[in-house]
Parts: structure tokens; sequence; C-alpha cells
């Protein structure tokens, strides 16, 4: 996304085959739901992997590497590994400016919510924060981002509680309300 290929990305539409369908209906094939574990615990282990350095990086480093960032996801769009190192900058940027890092948990939610789908959380497990990873990602591909939330109270609640993180990495943020 971005210049290059506009800012409003489409996924590939995929059918899958009659043979593949009537395989996995007799349980011949694995279910989709333990391949999609085992990956997310790769997924999981680079984002760790490659926030390691970041720890070690002062604000300004951390500043410079986010620009960095938003150079590279913007000319090279939201390939799986870029989307891991931003993930992991996320993380660190969180950490520092909000004091909140994410657990493995809001990471796999967050990496479901860049692919498009859609992540149930329970109240408490911090969707917000889970937000920041998606939304701060797609959007220093260029493309544009909308939080969208319940009512008034959480959209100025969570635009100011998370405002730090997406300003950090060179982003902005705005409020609608119905005021």
């Amino acid at each position: 996304p971005g210049l290059t290929n506009g800012f409003y990305p489409e996924r590939p539409y995929s059918k899958t085959g009659w043979l593949q369908s009537a395989a996995a209906s007799v349980g011949l094939l694995t279910h989709p739901a333990n391949i999609r574990r085992r990956e997310y615990s790769k997924i999981i282990a680079a984002i760790h992997h490659y926030g390691q350095p970041l720890k070690k990086l002062d604000d300004l480093a951390l500043a410079v590497n986010a620009a960095d960032m938003r150079s590279r996801l913007h000319h090279q769009g939201l390939t799986r590994e870029l989307a891991i190192q931003a993930f992991a900058l996320v993380r660190e940027t969180a950490g520092r400016t909000v004091g909140m890092r994410h657990f493995d948990t809001q990471l796999m939610g967050g990496w479901v919510m860049v692919h498009g789908g859609l992540a149930e959380m329970e109240t408490g497990e911090g969707k917000t924060l889970t937000a920041t990873l998606a939304a701060a990602t797609a959007a220093m591909t260029g493309v544009p981002v909308h939080i969208v939330t319940v009512n008034d109270y959480l959209v100025s609640r969570d635009a100011e509680l998370m405002g730090p993180v997406y300003q950090a990495l060179g982003l902005t943020v705005g409020a609608v309300t119905a005021e």
C-alpha cells in the first residue's frame, strides 16, 4: 500500500477447490486453527527477536528507526518481514511512551487485525493497546487508518491514552465525536 500500489489495497480472492473442501470435510486435512497456532508462535518469536535490539536504543535512535520503518513500509508495502519488524517497533514504543508492552496474545490479535481479520477479546484484555499494532503498522505504509469505538467517551479516552504511541512513531491522531 501507499503511493506505489494505491492507498486502499485489496486482498486477492482465493477460492478453495472442491478437492480441498471434500478432504477437509472428512478430516483428512489438518485443522486450520492448528496451522495458525504454529504460525503465530513463529511470528511472535520473530517479533521478540526484532525487539531485542530496539530495547538498547535511546529515544532519539528509536525515533530514527521509526522514520526509517515508515519509509520502508511506504515504499515496499506491508510484507510479512516488515510487518513483524513494525510490530516490534510499536511494542517497544508503547512500552516507553505509555508504559504498556503488548503481551503475546495481544501480538496475535494485532496480527489478525493487520491481515483484515477480527480479533475477539474479553473486557480488560487490552483491545485499545492491541489496536495500536495494526493501526500504526497500516498507517506507516501510508494507508489512512480509522479506529472506530462504541461511544464518545472511549473515542476521547483512547485517542488521549494511545496518542503518544502514534505520535512517537511520526503519526498524527485525531478524535471525531458527536460534538
